[in-house]
């Protein structure tokens, strides 16, 4: 993947770094589903019109990692699925639909 971040002033950033695992992966729907539209494959970009929102939830997610442990761990979960569903919201509103990423013209960009 590549990251592209123009900054006038002062950057602050967080990379959140997850993997996905199917709940039940041996079933023939979700399957047939992920051949059709797999979420995990898409890419997206965009500016957030209420970005105080997901900085606050990021924080937060920080917060909780750093000093999880046990119950706290499942607290981070949660604060992850409440930032994904903020984002995810706010794409919507945006009306920004998801890009299928070309993986060859990405390699090649990558060798030039």
């Amino acid at each position: 993947m590549c990251l592209s971040i123009l900054a006038e002033d002062v950057l602050e950033y967080y990379i959140i770094l997850y993997r996905t695992t199917l709940a039940l992966p041996d079933r023939k729907e979700i399957a047939q589903l992920l051949e059709k539209e797999n979420p995990f494959q898409n890419q997206y970009a965009f500016a957030p019109h209420y970005p105080l929102s997901l900085y606050e939830r990021v924080k937060l997610l920080e917060q909780e990692w750093r000093g999880a442990s046990g119950l706290g761990k499942l607290h981070v979960k949660a604060l992850f699925h409440q930032f994904v569903y903020e984002l995810l919201q706010q794409l919507y509103w945006q009306g920004i639909e998801p890009l299928k990423p070309d993986l060859v013209s990405q390699a090649h960009a990558r060798k030039s």
